[in-house]
């Protein structure tokens, strides 16, 4: 018993949410561990790998690079794959092994920015949050380094957030950017959807972002704080469920309030952001 697991990794771990946001830009990714966390990601919690020219790669990571701390070779590897990719981003994501032996992989990041010239970010992710919160995290990186916060606001311009490949099909986002358009409002960004950087940096200009997961309500408040833009946070399931949403964008639109559809009764329920923080 003195070696029971009471809590046990999920099954779709913060990296490989992390690695799903860098998926569509033209990045090298490159998950630092030993390959089960790569093969982990692309081959069950990534359906849009097989076909697809994604450059995720595996460091590599073998039993003495861990007790020696090699680094450069880990510098060295992704040095060539940049090389031979032509990226505009470099993205090198924690896993367990990393974590527990403290590798800085924010630090290899800065080193391979200063060699190479390219925007390098380091994702912190340990294998055990869920993918939600290594999303969020590689979102805010990206956030951090592409957003022009200074972009003017669009009147009927709609971000929406948290179309993760987990979460939605491809033919599920079409539909709801197809609703978007039909009432009269503009895409700007589908995020981490079919995008790239350039879109990155305008995601500042929509005047609402819908937020249809647990990762984009995290990623809408986040947005809220740093540039004010207010939210939506709701899942169009059904005709009911697509009426709410209008509904709500509309009130959102006009009021420049911030609201969260909470639970799925005959009409809806819908709270402010000021309501909803009280509860949480």
């Amino acid at each position: 018993m003195a070696r029971l697991s009471m809590v046990m990794p999920p099954f779709t771990p913060d990296y490989s949410g992390a690695a799903a946001v860098l998926f569509d830009l033209n990045a090298v990714t490159v998950l630092h561990d030993a390959s089960g966390c790569t093969g982990n990601y692309t081959l069950y919690d990534e359906p849009r790998w097989y076909g697809s020219r994604a450059a995720v790669f595996c460091s590599g990571l073998r039993r003495m690079d861990v007790i020696l701390g090699e680094d450069d070779k880990l510098i060295a590897r992704v040095l060539q794959a940049v090389k031979e990719r032509e990226p505009e981003l470099v993205a090198l994501i924690a896993s367990p092994v990393p974590m527990v032996i403290g590798t800085d992989v924010e630090g290899i990041a800065q080193e391979i920015e200063e060699r190479t010239g390219l925007p390098s970010i380091g994702v912190n992710c340990n294998g055990t949050d869920y993918y939600d919160l290594g999303a969020f995290k590689a979102a805010k990186l990206l956030l951090s380094r592409f957003l022009d916060p200074s972009g003017k606001v669009v009147r009927g311009r709609v971000n929406i957030l948290g179309a993760l490949s987990m979460d939605y099909t491809e033919e599920e986002m079409n539909e709801i950017c197809s609703l978007l358009h039909d009432a009269g409002y503009e895409v700007n960004t589908v995020f981490p959807r079919g995008y790239d950087t350039k879109q990155i940096r305008k995601m500042g200009e929509a005047q609402v972002n819908l937020a249809i997961s647990r990762f984009g309500f995290l990623l809408a408040r986040h947005l809220e704080k740093e540039v004010g833009t207010p939210y939506l946070c709701t899942v169009p399931v059904g005709k009911r469920g697509k009426e709410r949403l209008l509904k709500g964008l509309k009130e959102v639109c006009e009021s420049g309030k911030s609201q969260i559809i909470l639970q799925e009764d005959g009409i809806g329920s819908t709270q402010t952001m000021r309501q909803q923080e009280s509860v949480s």
